[in-house]
């Protein structure tokens, strides 16, 4: 059986006016993650007993070493190197969920 569709809840404001907090999302792990959509990134915890954190960001380019993501609140560009990310899965769109 495939992985099943899950659901956060945003917290914070930096991905306003795009994304608010409080705002529901539906996250598919099992479509491949998209240039110009916005993807569920999780982080490998930095330290042993460390929780892994996740952040929403659109993302603006995928390779084998990094993604490129951007967030809109402030507005900000910056790179998150692969060997740093423990699941990268996508934000599914309304249309996508019906």
């Amino acid at each position: 059986e495939g992985a099943k569709i899950y659901c956060i809840y945003v917290e914070g404001s930096r991905m306003e006016p795009r994304i608010d907090a409080g705002d529901l999302l539906f996250i598919d792990p099992s479509r491949r993650v998209i240039v110009g959509r916005d993807a569920l990134i999780e982080l490998k915890p930095t330290k042993e007993g460390d929780q892994p954190r996740a952040l929403v960001k659109h993302i603006l380019a995928v390779n084998s070493e990094f993604i490129e993501v951007k967030q809109f609140n402030p507005e900000k560009k910056w790179k998150i190197q692969r060997v740093k990310i423990r699941n990268l899965h996508l934000v599914l769109k309304n249309s996508e969920m019906y």
